[in-house]
């Protein structure tokens, strides 16, 4: 979630981020900036979801082939 573009912004009030000046006017500001940093977060954790799945169907966890008694 780098690049808030509430950083620099010469916009700027006590709390502005959930009325953002830039957002009204069709801008990238706080409201576009934090859905697009949660869908990114919620490709990651799909992804790491994905790799751990298929880490555990494979041979390599030898953890899981030790409970089923298939590891030496």
């Amino acid at each position: 979630m780098n690049n808030n573009p509430c950083h620099h912004c010469t916009e700027r009030f006590t709390a502005c981020w959930g009325n953002c000046p830039k957002d009204k006017r069709g801008g990238y500001g706080y409201a576009a900036w934090i859905a697009d940093a949660r869908k990114a977060q919620a490709a990651e954790r799909e992804r790491k979801h994905r790799d751990r799945e298929a880490f555990l169907r494979s041979e390599e966890c030898t953890w899981k082939n030790k409970r089923k008694g298939t590891s030496k």
